[in-house]
């Protein structure tokens, strides 16, 4: 609904045509329409968690052959000329795909105990951590943090295993011989200020290129890349000026605060008021979404959408189940 709506925000306060619209549209109302047809031709729940295991294993194989094997640049949107943690930054699309198996093996291993799991965990957040995403990486160990406090089974070896394992990426992070190293990227935005390109995008797309309260409530709408609007996001590009760089602001901007507001309210929702009734495995991505949301939004690139009609459908999968149990 909020993108449609942005959509008619775009061609009253933009100018850009119902087909050039229709374009840009497709995939984000194309892709959560995957929810009903799931819901059409349902598929269990093992079978669709197996699905996203052999999907983030083939992730992670493509990370590790193009980080240390390929030779040159063959998958990812950046040729790896920027330097993080001592890896080249490649960013290959596909770390959502990490989220539900990571935290499945993570559940299995906190009624287990059994190694494997967590070696499975380890597996799959190598595939976030190749990101090289620092707002991701925040993200993704606040929702096992969160999903480690809300579950009240583990013992007293298994909470000692998680601390030496935080304590090692913690060193790791922080590890000043590893060129790029976070702590340092993060001294390097703090000397900037101001300067910072970020920042600077943030108050181009909040304060300069707003047109009225119109785009403010209902966004600007999503660019096509030959209208007239589509050839403005360029220029600002041209300076650096992305809007999928700036999470929330950059949605705000492309969907409107209404848009914001409502998306806030959906994860808070999931995360707080929810939590008891669904699985930690499901919550604990959604806090991912919350706390990373500032500056790493959820839905700001079609692919980002994919996790959400499949994560509501194994919800649903969930809520049956239980319904089934009680009668």
């Amino acid at each position: 609904m909020f993108f449609c709506i942005s959509s008619l925000s775009c061609y009253i306060y933009r100018g850009q045509g119902t087909y050039a619209t229709f374009r840009t549209l497709l995939p984000y109302l194309s892709i959560p329409c995957l929810y009903f047809v799931l819901h059409k031709f349902p598929i269990s729940k093992t079978s669709l968690i197996k699905i996203f295991i052999y999907l983030a294993l083939l992730y992670v194989g493509i990370c590790i052959y193009q980080q240390f094997f390929a030779g040159s640049y063959l998958f990812g949107t950046r040729p790896g000329t920027e330097i993080r943690m001592g890896l080249n930054r490649y960013c290959i699309s596909g770390d959502r795909l990490c989220f539900i198996p990571l935290f499945y093996f993570l559940y299995r291993w906190s009624l287990t105990k059994n190694t494997i799991n967590l070696i499975w965990c380890s597996i799959f957040m190598l595939g976030i951590f190749f990101q090289l995403e620092r707002m991701l990486l925040f993200g993704v160990l606040f929702g096992i943090v969160y999903f480690l406090v809300m579950n009240k089974k583990l013992s007293i070896s298994q909470w000692i295993i998680i601390g030496l394992l935080f304590f090692g990426l913690l060193s790791f992070l922080t590890n000043e011989s590893l060129e790029g190293n976070f702590l340092e990227k993060m001294e390097s935005n703090t000397e900037k200020g101001e300067d910072d390109i970020r920042i600077m995008s943030i108050l181009y797309y909040i304060n300069e290129f707003q047109v009225g309260l119109g785009t403010v409530l209902f966004g600007n709408g999503i660019a096509f890349g030959e209208s007239s609007y589509g050839k403005m996001i360029e220029r600002a590009q041209d300076f650096g000026f992305y809007r999928v760089d700036i999470g929330i602001f950059g949605e705000f901007n492309t969907f409107g605060l209404l848009y914001v507001i409502f998306m806030l309210y959906v994860l808070v929702n999931f995360c707080i008021f929810k939590r008891k009734s669904i699985s930690p495995l499901y919550t604990s991505i959604f806090a991912i979404m919350l706390s990373s949301y500032v500056l790493n939004g959820t839905v700001d690139m079609p692919y980002r959408l994919l996790l959400w009609p499949l994560l509501l459908y194994l919800i649903d999968l969930e809520e049956y189940e239980k319904k089934v149990t009680v009668r």
